[in-house]
Order: structure tokens, then sequence, then C-alpha cells
């Protein structure tokens, strides 16, 4: 399957390509936090190969049903059923799929990238810290 092709907004823009250590999005409905997210991470992983990238969201099934579908839409890249984890053999990559209760299982793993799609879920700031 074909990655799909976007022209990006000036805002998605740069957002995907800042330097900032820290960016935010924040935006309202369908303004493509999706995709930025994913572009971003795609960026970082190509541009330091065998980069480790988490992707995060609260609930497992908006997780599944709507961030990683967008991957693989917007990537073509399939995702690991078992493992929940995307292997971007180009870079030697791997960006891994998890959601909020399974964030304390992360111990002892260096991540290159950490992003959380939706972070005002949450109830709180303690899963950024916890991956900060």
């Amino acid at each position: 399957m074909e990655a799909t092709q976007k022209k990006l907004k000036k805002y998605q823009d740069e957002f995907i390509f800042t330097q900032a250590q820290f960016p935010a999005m924040i935006s309202a409905w369908a303004t493509g936090k999706t995709l930025c997210l994913i572009a971003r991470t795609l960026r970082l992983c190509e541009e330091f190969p065998g980069n480790l990238a988490l992707i995060n969201r609260r609930e497992f099934t908006d997780l599944r049903d709507s961030t990683m579908k967008d991957w693989y839409e917007y990537t073509g890249v399939p995702i690991s059923a078992d493992k929940k984890e995307a292997y971007l053999p180009g870079c030697k990559s791997t960006v891994m799929f998890r959601h909020g209760e399974e964030l304390n299982t992360l111990q002892n793993i260096n991540l290159g990238v950490a992003g959380m799609e939706q972070a005002d879920e949450y109830d709180d700031d303690s899963q950024w810290f916890m991956l900060f």
C-alpha cells in the first residue's frame, strides 16, 4: 500500500519540523493532530536511525481504532498485532504504540521520541512527567 501524500498547513509544518524539545500541538477537532504526530515521529526516526519511539494515548480502544489505524493509512507501514510495534527498515527504527495503563511497564528503556496523542484525555500530568 502506498503512503498517503498530504499538503501541510503552516501550523502543521511548524509542529513537524520544530527544533523545540517539547512541542505541543493544541488545535481543534479535525485539524490534523494525529497526522502531525505521525509525521514528526517518522521525521525523527529517519533523522536519527535506530531510534526507539513511542506513541501513546490514554485508552486502548482510541489508540487502536484511531491512532494505529491512521498510522497505517498515512504510512503504509504495518503494526504487529502482538507487539503493537511498527518497524521502519529504511532507518532501522521502531515505533511502539502503548496506552495509558501500559506506561508504568516502560522501565529502563531509552526512548528517542515520545509522543502523546490527546494528552488532554489524561486526568493529570503524571504520565507526561513519567515519559519526560
